[in-house]
């Protein structure tokens, strides 16, 4: 299962060559990619969509969605509606209400100003706190670091938590922790939900550290020796006449990378599959192919994560975090669809899965659970994975047995059995392997007994129901057997 570690959010400045000349402490620098980190997928890509010059410049960012009303999204961005860089080396942004935030980037230590106010109610002063050499994403830089207190309009201090809050500016490479100044400096969203308030950065372009965004063929970028092992699970809690009941399966599937073709438009790959598939309705099956995968554009992956791609009256967006320290990129984390001039999400119940990609290991992969009535949870990920001279996890074990050696379902008895069962007598007689899987696929118990006559004992596995597998001359037999007291 994936436990999402962070969520990387991506500020792109694209600004023509020679435009604008980067200040010391500039927060925002030009033709740079960075990546912050946030707990909440409220927020996606910012992207500088122009750039308008006169005495100052003013940069306009692309949008996002937001919701500031508890239903409609409207078009926003994180960070600020747009960001003007004074030549004063004072950096404004802007919240959703249009007032003003003040960053003083050639401030000097201990100086103080007045980042926010609203007139006959509220003024926060800002104060640079700090002035030293910080490390960060393998650089090293001079930092300086601004903290924010509140203030009623009589200036008497009120305890606020922007009071607890900083950001912090490179010199050299910009914003290394940020606010989201568009909801500065009230950060409680319309549905009381608190968002994470401060932004740390994740990755740089230029220099290229740290956490990257990734296309589509580079998600799917396997070479030949190249291994991964995938582990998906399900298991459903279902109202009955009589109660609740419990249906689940797994599969283990190992991918093996023959050979690789590059066409200019696609990835043509040959791989060895084994798989094992347990149901438990159905019991176990295996699967031993040799399958052939062709990997084609998709264009709406390569989006930024954040910024949306909009078809008609629909729109979506992505979302990057991090899997195993590589980056994990979901398709359509959000969907929104236009109503009478209203972007709406829809309402998501039960188990809905999003699909996601690993850099470098493809996919699709996901992680969901929940339900109305029962309950349902689901996922898909890798569980070991060789890659060249690097490897990660642990590999899965399958016994590359052919689906057509598997026979129909034969008897065991006594079922319900107490401390042994004995196998009917069509079989021939000589040793076999006995095996004993729990409702999740789980081993629970395996012997190699000397002959199919004698009696198999059982005294030390726990009362339940389950599935055995029996091995013999080359052959499989399967079927269910309920040990009680």
């Amino acid at each position: 299962m994936l436990k999402p570690g962070c969520i990387f959010y991506t500020l792109i400045l694209l600004i023509l060559p020679g435009f604008l000349t980067a200040q010391n402490y500039q927060t925002v620098n030009s033709g740079r990619i960075a990546y912050f980190e946030r707990y909440s997928s409220d927020f996606g890509c910012v992207r500088i969509d122009s750039v308008k010059s006169e005495t100052d410049s003013i940069l306009f960012p692309s949008i996002n969605f937001q919701s500031f009303d508890g239903y409609c999204f409207t078009p926003g961005h994180w960070l600020s509606r747009r960001i003007i860089l004074q030549q004063s080396g004072d950096n404004l942004f802007f919240n959703r209400k249009n007032d003003t935030i003040r960053i003083k980037t050639k401030a000097a230590l201990n100086d103080s100003w007045i980042c926010y106010e609203l007139p006959d109610s509220v003024s926060i002063i800002s104060t640079l706190v700090s002035n030293e050499i910080a490390s960060f994403l393998g650089l090293q830089d001079s930092v300086k670091v601004i903290s924010f207190k509140y203030f009623d309009k009589n200036m008497n201090p009120v305890d606020h938590e922007i009071n607890e809050l900083t950001i912090a500016i490179s010199k050299s490479y910009g914003l290394v922790k940020t606010l989201d100044f568009n909801n500065f400096p009230e950060y409680v969203h319309s549905d009381n939900q608190e968002y994470s308030l401060e932004c740390n950065l994740c990755g740089l372009s230029d220099p290229k550290t740290g956490f990257q965004d990734f296309s589509w063929f580079e998600a799917h970028d396997f070479h030949t020796g190249d291994e991964i092992h995938v582990l998906t699970e399900e298991v459903a809690i279902i109202p009955g006449a009589t109660g609740y009941y419990t249906i689940s399966s797994n599969k283990k599937t190992i991918d093996k990378y023959i050979n690789r073709t590059d066409y200019p438009d696609s990835i043509i790959y040959k791989i060895d599959r084994i798989e094992r598939m347990f149901d438990s309705a159905k019991g176990i099956s295996y699967s031993h192919d040799t399958i052939i995968k062709k990997i084609v554009a998709y264009p709406d992956f390569d989006h930024l994560p954040g910024e949306p791609v909009i078809h008609e009256n629909s729109a979506f967006v992505n979302a990057l975090m991090s899997f195993s320290d590589l980056p994990i990129k979901t398709v359509y984390d959000k969907t929104f669809y236009l109503f009478e001039n209203c972007w709406t999400t829809p309402i998501e119940d039960g188990c809905l899965t999003k699909q996601s990609y690993i850099k470098g290991l493809g996919g699709p992969y996901s992680y969901c659970s929940g339900g109305i009535e029962g309950y349902s949870e689901y996922s898909c990920f890798p569980v070991y994975y060789k890659k060249a001279d690097s490897s990660w996890g642990t590999p899965l074990i399958i016994d590359a047995i052919p689906q057509t050696t598997i026979e129909k379902k034969i008897d065991v008895y006594p079922n319900p059995a107490k401390d042994e069962i004995r196998i009917n007598s069509s079989l021939p007689s000589g040793p076999f392997t006995f095996e004993l899987i729990d409702q999740t696929g789980r081993l629970i118990f395996k012997t190699v007994h000397p002959d199919t006559h004698s009696a198999i004992k059982l005294t030390s596995c726990y009362r339940g129901i389950y599935f055995y597998r029996i091995l013999l001359d080359g052959k499989v037999y399967v079927g269910k057997v309920v040990l009680s007291d």
